[in-house]
């Protein structure tokens, strides 16, 4: 399998955070690169994992604002019984995948 190419990336830093990314680097037994490239993605991957997207139809989405509008139950309070196609039922068309 090819090798993506390498980027260079270059960036100034105060020299106080510097030492400490070296310190930091040294600890993890890695060298200053490694360590900020390993840093900076796993920052990126929470970032765009925050920006998750759910798409469900727009009877489900109705479905789901109807229920946290609704008044609350009594905490441990047995919730009741939801006849099929009631609120908050989901039906097979609402989601285009569902897990196995």
């Amino acid at each position: 399998m090819p090798t993506a190419a390498a980027k260079t990336i270059n960036f100034r830093a105060p020299a106080d955070k510097q030492a400490l990314i070296d310190r930091a680097a040294k600890v993890s037994g890695k060298n200053r690169t490694e360590f900020i490239l390993d840093a900076s993605c796993e920052k990126a991957r929470e970032v765009l994992a925050d920006q998750t997207h759910f798409a469900v139809s727009r009877a489900a989405m109705q479905r789901f604002n109807a229920r946290v509008e609704a008044p609350g139950r009594a905490r441990g309070a047995a919730p009741a019984a939801e006849p099929a196609g009631a609120v908050g039922a989901l039906t097979a068309g609402d989601q285009a995948s569902r897990p196995a």
